[in-house]
Parts: structure tokens; sequence; C-alpha cells
């Protein structure tokens, strides 16, 4: 044997506290000095261990029955699915026909308008405003010409600035 070899047997864990009985599936592990299983659902599954012998046949006539009711019902929906789709197959997820990427059917109302036009709306009602204030108080010496004026120029502006960027 080679050094590698032996040190490593030498230097191995201890197993444990663990009784091996003649099969390999009655290997109970005790977990405290009563030698207790604290496992909840070794207890429960006793019954099916101890009677193996004659589970196992009623559980695989089990599965085979299942199985033959799980492709019947399988076929039968296969088979409404086509009668749904008046008998075309489904669409596959790799298909050319230019639907992967769907637009959206719902648009919020900020992405129909241009920032520009949205631009141009608050100049515009900022204007407004300031004509309102200038019909209550006379102080501030704007009259109705030169407001209008000075939106006809905010649009002027705004649509110059819109030319500019188009370019």
């Amino acid at each position: 044997m080679s050094r590698r070899l032996i040190s490593s047997y030498f230097t191995m864990p201890p197993l444990g506290n663990v009784n091996v009985l003649e099969s390999t599936h009655d290997a109970r592990p005790t977990l405290n000095k009563r030698g207790v299983n604290l496992n909840p659902f070794h207890y429960l599954t006793l019954p099916l261990k101890n009677n193996w012998a004659t589970v196992a046949p009623k559980l695989s006539n089990y599965r085979s029955f299942i199985n033959i009711v799980a492709i019947l019902l399988s076929g039968i929906s296969l088979l409404t699915l086509l009668e749904q789709r008046n008998w075309k197959p489904p669409r596959w997820p790799w298909a050319n026909d230019g639907r992967n990427n769907p637009l959206p059917n719902v648009f919020h109302p900020n992405q129909v308008e241009t920032v520009d036009s949205l631009a141009e709306k608050k100049l515009l009602e900022v204007l407004e405003e300031m004509q309102k204030g200038t019909d209550k108080d006379q102080d501030y010496g704007l009259e109705e010409e030169n407001v209008r004026e000075a939106q006809e120029q905010v649009v002027d502006d705004a649509e110059q600035e819109g030319r500019q960027s188009e370019y």
C-alpha cells in the first residue's frame, strides 16, 4: 500500500453510532443513547418496510394503471386543444411570423406626445397664467398684445427647436 492510502486510512473520522442489520434497507441510525430514531417518517413507514413483499406488487399494478390513465388523459387534452383551435397546431415560439415582439396594446398618455409638444403645452399654460395675473394686476404693465406676441414667440421657438432636433 502506498503512503497516501495508509495515511488516509488512519485519519478517517469514526462513523458514529450506526447499527447495520443483515439487509441494507433496515439500517437504523440511532441518534441518542436509547436507540430512538427521531425521524417522524421512520415510524410512519415501518408497516410498509416490514411488509414490502406484499406492498411492492400492489404498487407496481397501481403505477401501471396510473400510467395508462395519464396517457389517455393527455391524448384527450390534445384532441380538445386541437378542436378549440380548429385543428391547427399551436404556434411555435421560434416562428418567424413577426409576432415575437408585439407592440403593447396600452399606451401611457406621455408616450403619445413628444417631449417638445409637452414642453410647448407647459409654456402655454404658464403664459396663460401670466395673462390672468396681468388682468388682475395692472402693475406688471403687460398688455394683451404683448402676451399674444410672447405666446407666438414661444411657439415659434419651440417649432425651430423641433426642426433642429430632427436634423
